[in-house]
């Protein structure tokens, strides 16, 4: 797109350069002298080839613009599409999400409740060498640890 704007600046350049040749021999033009009407017709005719080329590079710029508007009509409506489902899909993938970590609690607080459980019917074989004031710990610290790795793990 630069180089066309630089075409035309200087197809526009060249046409008011003609312009004002045509302008400045009419000036000096006396009424019946043929040399400088035939000079005065080439200097117009220039101009006006000039012109053309000029009109001619705006017509192909209008195009090209007409393509890249198009081309960022289809982009932005791409995009919109994209945000569209992004926006939709989003709610699903929470509700999803937070079923999977509700389910996963309950599995921790089952393997938790589990460990709790051994510890009460066996917990004198289990923690046989530990001593009595610690071995009550133990009792809660077994359970978070299970639920702490489970929760880890799954």
């Amino acid at each position: 797109m630069h180089e066309s704007s630089k075409k035309i600046e200087q197809a526009v350049g060249n046409a008011q350069s003609h312009v004002d040749k045509a302008i400045q021999i009419v000036k000096e033009l006396p009424c019946k002298d043929a040399p400088m009407v035939v000079a005065l017709n080439k200097e117009l005719f220039d101009t006006k080839t000039e012109l053309r080329t000029a009109q001619n590079e705006v017509l192909r710029l209008q195009g090209e613009l007409a393509e890249h508007d198009e081309t960022l009509k289809q982009q932005t409506e791409r995009a919109n599409k994209c945000a569209e489902d992004y926006n939709t899909a989003k709610p699903k993938l929470d509700e999803a999400v937070a079923k999977y970590h509700r389910l996963k609690s309950w599995f921790c607080w089952e393997g938790a409740a589990l460990v709790f459980l051994i510890l009460l019917r066996f917990g004198n074989i289990v923690l046989f060498f530990i001593p009595p004031p610690y071995k009550y710990i133990a009792y809660v610290a077994a359970p978070v640890v299970v639920y702490g790795a489970l929760w880890l793990l799954l």
